[in-house]
C-alpha cells in the first residue's frame, strides 16, 4: 500500500470518527441530531456517487489513451 493510500485511508477514518464523536456529544436533542445526520448522509451519498462517476470517467480515459498508444506503437513496430 502506498503512503498516499495510507494517508487517505487514515484521513477517512479520522474524519468518520470525528464526525461520530461530534454527533454523539452534540448538545442538541436526538430528533434534531437524527435529522441533521439524515441530511448529511444524503449529501455524502451524492458526493460519493460524484466521486465514483469521476473515477470511472478518468479510468475510461486512461484506458482509451493506453489503447491508442498501444495501437500506435504496434504499427510503428511493424513499419520498421
Amino acid at each position: 500500500m502506498s503512503s498516499e493510500e495510507s494517508f487517505y485511508k487514515g484521513f477517512f477514518y479520522g474524519a468518520t470518527l470525528g464526525f461520530l464523536a461530534g454527533v454523539i456529544f452534540a448538545p442538541k436533542p436526538g430528533d434534531q441530531t437524527r435529522e441533521i445526520l439524515s441530511e448529511n448522509i444524503k449529501d455524502w451519498k451524492v458526493k460519493a456517487n460524484d466521486l465514483v462517476d469521476s473515477a470511472k470517467e478518468r479510468l475510461n480515459n486512461a484506458v482509451q489513451e493506453g489503447s491508442e498508444i498501444s495501437r500506435k506503437n504496434k504499427y510503428d513496430l511493424y513499419d520498421d
